[in-house]
């Protein structure tokens, strides 16, 4: 197995046992243990659980983050031309849109909207 498939492995199984069992609930052990590596290998390549949390998070925030704000300057950049102020409609769907679209389209999407939704309660 290559590195780059090791650590996508170990991303994908935390990102699922993450949303189920929530960060505290999930050993790296378990992590390891449903992904079929060693438990050196999370030290390798993250360092540490919390690292390997950032990571699981970064992967799929940054994506949608660029999108928003990529759609955010062109609601401006339109509202600029008309010199009128954004719809608040317009802004919103701006924001939500690309995660409803990630989770329809994005293999893990919906592991990792249950973390988040289980972060939060």
């Amino acid at each position: 197995m290559k590195p780059t498939d090791t650590k996508q492995k170990i991303m994908d199984t935390a990102e699922h046992l993450f949303a189920r069992d929530g960060y505290r609930g999930t050993s790296l052990r378990a992590i390891t243990g449903k992904a079929g590596v060693n438990l050196a290998a999370v030290n390798y390549h993250f360092g540490s659980k919390t690292s390997l949390l950032e990571t699981v998070i970064r992967r799929r925030i940054l994506p949608l983050n660029q999108i928003r704000k990529k759609r955010l300057e062109q609601l401006r950049e339109n509202a600029r031309k008309k010199k009128k102020t954004p719809d608040i409609k317009d802004v919103l769907t701006a924001f939500i849109e690309p995660t409803l679209l990630f989770m329809e389209s994005s293999p893990g999407a919906k592991n990792f909207i249950a973390f988040i939704g289980r972060s939060f309660t």
